[in-house]
C-alpha cells in the first residue's frame, strides 16, 4: 500500500479568463508559486455558448475563446499544464459534469422524460422517458 501524501494540495483557484490570453499565463502561474501553492485549480476553461456560465459547457472540444489558444482543449490544456510545471505547479481542472449548456450537441440526444417543464429529471428512472429533446 502506497504511503499517503503527507499533506493535501495548496490550491489556488484561478477564473480562466483571468489571464487575458494564453500571454497572461506566465505572471498568473510565477504569483501563484511564489505564494506557496502547489496546485492551480481552472474554473472549466471550455466554450460556454452564448449564455456565458463557465460551468454550463457547450463544446468540451473547444476552450474558451477569450483565452486565445489556438488548436484543441486537449492540445491548450496540455499547454496550461506544460505551463504549470514550469513554475512547480500542477494544474487541476474544476468541471462539471451533470450540466450541458443549450444548444450543446449532446443535449438533443439525451432523453427527456415528458414533464410539464420538459427538463431533464435525474430522479426519474430510465424505464419511464417518454420523448426526445
Amino acid at each position: 500500500m502506497a504511503a499517503a501524501n503527507p499533506r493535501p494540495p495548496r490550491i489556488y483557484y484561478v477564473h480562466p479568463l483571468a489571464a487575458g490570453g494564453f500571454g497572461g499565463w506566465e505572471e498568473i502561474l510565477g504569483h501563484c508559486a511564489s505564494l506557496g501553492f502547489d496546485t492551480v485549480l481552472l474554473a472549466p476553461p471550455f466554450d460556454p455558448g452564448r449564455g456565458g456560465n463557465l460551468f454550463l459547457t457547450r463544446e468540451r472540444d473547444r476552450l474558451h475563446p477569450a483565452l486565445g489558444i489556438a488548436g484543441s482543449a486537449a492540445d491548450g490544456i496540455a499547454r496550461l499544464s506544460a505551463a504549470c510545471r514550469g513554475h512547480g505547479l500542477t494544474l487541476f481542472l474544476d468541471l462539471v459534469i451533470d450540466r450541458l449548456a443549450a444548444g450543446r450537441s449532446e443535449a438533443a440526444t439525451v432523453p427527456v422524460v415528458g414533464t410539464a417543464h420538459g427538463f431533464l429529471d435525474p430522479r426519474t428512472p430510465p424505464d419511464a422517458v417518454s420523448m426526445q429533446v
